[in-house]
């Protein structure tokens, strides 16, 4: 067995405290899958400690934030309480209540997590000081952690955190992003249109919807789409080129929603005007050219997650093409919350099929709605009576191709406490390499059928109206 150190994280200086031994010569991938935490709970374990620790098991996120408030104080693992208010405020958009607890655990609980658990949680812990822009401080604490992990012994699969360390150490002398805006509300006029195709695809020469909202970078004005599909803003290299954005690196990896994932550029800007409000020091990811995708459909611009998440609330409203950034964050609806953010800062949106919970990839720059190979596992019987087959041809970074599916008339479910029903819809009855755990992917077919949407990252809530 391997001896070593490893570190209380978030001072400034990361000092070893405790010495533990290392179990395994190989690091584990990154999951959020505790789980460790069955061996924590013994079978005499209050009702209270066996639920959450189901919960987390599970990865029930929408359940452990509605049952830990109600049971936390019958809860007797220290670890387990700890664990869940990590994944609630990871998951729930509440990041410094995250960073907090992940500290208490490392620095009173190493001995009892185990060590790919610890790997687990300094790694979260970086991931969320690089989202919040404390670039410095996340490649400090994992440039630490290699460190240490290499004198202990432990030299494979290091290049996930090595190359995160990389990453965060280009950016750590830029500035962490910020809006600034008057204290009242902000109204843009948007376009929401047809996707033109560059050339036919299925057929069609239009696909979809798409919202377009203008956004001013040195006193020019440009049409980038609304995409909460995209992890951060997002432009192409000709566009970044034109604005004069600073490349800070030249080959990352970009991850662009449902388009997949390829190798880009990251660069920063310094400003941009979202009307009356200011967006700063954004770093961006940058496309490189691609001819494959390229030649169907041409993307220069996209407002992501990183401003949505800052200005904490938008309406949309779809029949007078607007949305408003108030001023005042809505309150929550009595239904609670239905959304939730991966550590990829992908957006999740809860649904329910009567009494069948349901978890969409929630897109709004996504102009097709498509119902994955878990929708289509709990439901075949009733889709196979009703389908049709269908072949259908899109694509992602580098890549397009053709894939079977099966065309349903409609498909019924309520996002809290309002009724859906969406015509027409494509699922997926293979696994396939893409399968995940999400039932479907819905976006503009979602938008296009309310005439308001309120979409709310303060308490991570959707409300259609």
């Amino acid at each position: 067995m391997l001896k070593g150190s490893l570190f209380i994280l978030y001072q400034n200086k990361c000092t070893p405290f405790i010495d533990i031994y290392l179990k395994q010569k190989h690091m584990k991938r990154f999951i959020l899958f505790l789980s460790f935490i069955n061996l924590l709970v013994a079978a005499s374990a209050q009702k209270a400690d066996q639920k959450i620790n189901q919960l987390i098991g599970q990865s029930d996120w929408f359940n452990l934030e509605k049952e830990y408030p109600l049971l936390k104080d019958s809860i007797q693992s220290k670890v387990l309480k700890l664990f869940a208010e990590i994944m609630i405020g990871n998951n729930f958009n509440r990041p410094q209540e995250a960073l907090d607890n992940i500290k208490i655990l490392l620095t009173n609980h190493q001995n009892e997590i185990g060590f790919s658990n610890i790997c687990n949680m300094v790694f979260l812990a970086s991931i969320i000081d690089g989202q919040c822009g404390n670039y410095g401080k996340a490649a400090d604490n994992i440039k630490s952690f290699i460190d240490q992990l290499k004198v202990a012994g432990v030299k494979d699969n290091l290049e996930k955190y090595e190359a995160f360390y990389a990453k965060n150490n280009k950016l750590r002398n830029y500035p962490v992003p910020s809006v600034s805006r008057p204290d009242k509300d902000t109204e843009i006029a948007i376009t929401i249109d047809p996707v033109k195709l560059l050339k036919p695809l299925n057929g069609e020469t239009f696909r979809g919807l798409q919202i377009k909202i203008p956004v001013v970078i040195k006193n020019k004005t440009y049409q980038f789409i609304f995409d909460t599909g995209a992890a951060t803003s997002f432009l192409s290299e000709a566009f970044a080129k034109e604005v004069g954005v600073q490349i800070t690196n030249d080959s990352v990896l970009v991850n662009k929603g449902m388009m997949g994932e390829g190798y880009g550029m990251e660069g920063y800007l310094d400003s941009m005007q979202i009307g009356d409000i200011t967006f700063k020091n954004l770093i961006t990811y940058i496309s490189k050219p691609n001819p494959t995708v390229d030649s169907i459909i041409q993307i220069d611009a996209i407002l992501g997650m990183d401003f949505m998440k800052l200005v904490e609330e938008f309406q949309i409203y779809t029949k007078e093409k607007k949305i408003i950034f108030p001023a005042k964050p809505s309150n929550r609806p009595t239904s609670g919350r239905n959304l939730l953010l991966t550590n990829g800062n992908g957006l999740r949106l809860k649904a329910n099929h009567g009494n069948d919970p349901l978890l969409f990839v929630f897109d709004t720059g996504n102009n097709t709605t498509d119902f994955f190979h878990s929708y289509y596992s709990k439901y075949k019987k009733e889709i196979d009576k009703v389908a049709i087959k269908d072949t259908i041809t899109g694509g992602g970074f580098g890549f397009i191709r053709s894939k079977e599916i099966l065309l349903v008339p409609s498909i019924v479910f309520n996002i809290g406490n309002t009724a859906v029903k969406m015509k027409n819809v494509r699922v997926h009855p293979a696994a396939g390499n893409d399968q995940t755990a999400e039932d479907g992917n819905v976006g503009m077919d979602l938008i296009k059928l309310f005439s308001k949407i309120t979409i709310n990252f303060k308490d991570m809530f959707a409300v259609f109206e």
